[in-house]
């Protein structure tokens, strides 16, 4: 069985260089609500599912969002995986994506 591909950290936890902080604003849902988003996206998101082009932190990111109700997330947050371009090339070439 794959488990959740979904974190619980504090804010800057995992990237310590975070650039800066985008508010997407406040979710209408109730604190119950916004639990069970999270707890259904914990199941949709194993992290055996994980793509670095096409199923990674930013679409999961984006998926929460639209979820929450809250966003949009900015373009270029959405396209980091674009900058991140040369470490593709390595991935592919070890077969890791085309699995």
């Amino acid at each position: 069985p794959d488990t959740t591909g979904v974190r619980y950290l504090r804010q800057g936890s995992w990237a310590p260089r975070l650039c800066r902080i985008v508010s997407l604003g406040r979710t209408p849902l109730t604190e119950l609500e916004a639990n069970a988003v999270i707890q259904a996206l914990e199941d949709e998101w194993p992290s055996g599912g994980y793509r670095f082009m096409t199923r990674n932190c930013c679409h999961f990111s984006q998926e929460m969002c639209r979820r929450l109700k809250v966003g949009p997330i900015p373009d270029k947050v959405l396209r980091l995986d674009l900058y991140a371009s040369s470490e593709v090339v390595d991935i592919v070439k070890d077969g890791k994506e085309l699995m």
